[in-house]
C-alpha cells in the first residue's frame, strides 16, 4: 500500500483504492496466466509470489491478516445454531465448520448472500471463492453482536443454560 492509500498492481501497475479491489483486479486480470507468471504479494514491502491464486490467498490470510485490528475487537460473532459466541472472523468460520460438519445447513454468513449448504467441501469451496476477504460489515446483521450488553446476555443464558440442563 503507497502513502496516498492506493494499492499498486506489481504486475501492470493499475492502482486501485483497497486491498480488495487489487485482489479482485489480480484474480481476473493476472491469475489466468499464472502457471506461465507468478503472482507477486500485494503488499508494497513483501517480495513473495506465488504460481496460483490459492497460494497468494493462503500466503495473505496467514502474513497480511485483516488491517481492521481495532474492529475485530469492537464485534463480537454470534452462531445462528448455537448461540456461541466468537471474536474473530476465522474463528467464526472454523466455528460454522463443526455444523457442516454434523450436516445441519449452514446459511453464508454474508449479508445478501443466499447461499447455503451442509457438505463442508461445498460450503468451504463458496466460502473461498466469493468471500475470501470477508470484513465485518459485510456480515449478516443477525450474526454481529453489537453491544457487549447484548453479549453479556446471551453469555447468561447460554450459563444458565448449561445450570439447569
Amino acid at each position: 500500500m503507497e502513502q496516498s492509500g492506493t494499492w499498486l498492481c506489481k504486475i501492470c501497475f493499475a492502482s486501485k483504492l483497497s486491498r480488495k479491489s487489487l485482489w479482485l483486479h489480480v484474480k481476473s486480470k493476472h491469475a489466468v496466466h499464472a502457471p506461465k507468471k507468478l503472482l507477486p504479494c500485494l503488499f508494497n514491502n513483501c517480495v513473495f509470489s506465488f504460481a496460483s491464486l490459492s497460494s497468494l490467498t493462503s500466503h495473505l490470510s496467514r502474513c497480511h491478516p485483516c488491517d481492521d485490528k481495532q474492529q475485530m475487537k469492537a464485534h463480537k460473532l454470534q452462531c445462528l445454531h448455537c448461540n456461541a459466541i466468537c471474536f474473530t472472523i476465522h474463528s467464526f468460520m472454523t466455528h460454522l465448520r463443526v455444523h457442516v460438519r454434523r450436516s445441519e445447513t449452514v446459511v453464508c454468513p454474508v449479508a445478501g448472500c443466499p447461499f447455503k449448504s451442509n457438505v463442508l467441501g461445498t460450503f468451504w469451496s463458496h466460502y473461498s471463492r466469493k468471500h475470501s476477504f470477508l470484513t465485518y460489515k459485510s456480515i449478516r446483521d443477525e450474526i454481529r453482536c453489537k453491544s457487549i450488553r447484548k453479549w453479556v446476555y446471551l453469555k447468561a443464558v447460554s450459563f444458565q443454560s448449561l445450570c439447569s440442563g
